[in-house]
C-alpha cells in the first residue's frame, strides 16, 4: 500500500487546487450568515426574510436534482466558469438589489452559481483522486467545504466595521472566486490517474484494440 501511495501522491496541484476552489465556493455561501440582519436594516419585512435567505439553497438543490446527470467531465469546465460568473455578478448585484424582487432573483442566482461551480469541482475531483485514497481524499475535501463555516463568520464579523456596508462585504467575498478560473483551466485536462483502475488504465494503442480493458476482454 505505501508504495502503490507513492507512486500516485493524492496532495498534488490538481487535488489542492480543487479543494481551494471548494473552499472559496463555501465561503460565498457561509458568508450570508448575516443576511437576516442586512434584511433588516435595508427595510425588508420580516416574513420575506427567511424566505429569501432560504431561497439560495432552495436553487442549489433543484439544480442538483435537475442537471446533475447532465454534467460530465468534458463540460464540467464550461460549467464551473458559468458559476464563477454567476457567482461574481450576484456579489456585485447585492450593492444594488434592494428590494424584494431583485434580491429573490439574486438568490436564486447565486444558489445557480453554487450548484454550477461545486458540482463541477466534484466531477473533476473524483477524475484525479488515487483509488486507494479516496477516503483521505473525501476527508480533506469535507474538511474544505467544513472550514468556511468555522473561520467565516468570525473573520467578516472583525472586518465588517471597515466596510461602507454588509453588502459590499458580500461583493468583496466573491472576487477571490476568480482563482477558480486558473485552477479549472489546470485540471481540465485529462488526468494520469484517477478511479479508473491500474488494469483498465490506456497503454499503447494497438490496430486491432486501441484500449488496455477490450484487449484484457478478448484475452480472457
Amino acid at each position: 500500500m505505501s508504495s502503490t501511495s507513492s507512486k500516485n501522491p493524492l496532495l498534488r496541484f490538481d487535488f489542492i487546487g480543487l479543494c481551494l476552489v471548494i473552499f472559496l465556493t463555501y465561503c460565498n455561501t457561509t458568508v450570508f450568515y448575516s443576511l437576516y440582519v442586512y434584511l433588516r436594516s435595508i427595510g425588508i419585512a420580516q416574513e420575506w426574510r427567511g424566505f429569501l435567505i432560504g431561497a439560495s439553497a432552495l436553487a442549489t438543490i433543484g439544480c442538483f436534482l435537475a442537471f446533475s446527470h447532465k454534467l460530465n467531465r468534458r463540460n464540467a469546465a464550461a460549467s464551473a466558469y458559468l458559476g464563477v460568473a454567476l457567482l461574481l455578478a450576484c456579489g456585485v448585484f447585492y450593492l444594488f438589489a434592494r428590494d424584494l424582487g431583485s434580491l429573490f432573483a439574486v438568490r436564486l442566482l447565486s444558489g445557480v452559481g453554487v450548484y454550477l461551480l461545486s458540482a463541477s469541482c466534484m466531477t473533476l475531483l473524483v477524475a484525479v483522486i488515487p483509488a486507494e485514497r479516496s477516503g483521505q481524499a473525501f476527508s480533506l475535501y469535507s474538511v474544505a467545504y467544513l472550514l468556511p463555516y468555522s473561520i467565516v463568520p468570525a473573520v467578516f464579523d472583525a472586518l465588517a466595521g471597515l466596510l461602507p456596508s454588509i453588502a459590499h462585504g458580500y461583493a468583496i467575498m466573491a472576487m477571490p472566486l476568480v482563482l477558480a478560473v486558473i485552477v479549472i483551466r489546470r485540471v481540465r485536462r485529462p488526468p494520469r490517474t484517477g478511479w479508473v483502475s491500474a488494469k483498465c488504465a490506456p497503454t499503447r494503442p494497438s490496430r486491432r484494440s486501441p484500449f488496455c480493458c477490450a484487449s484484457t476482454r478478448s484475452t480472457s
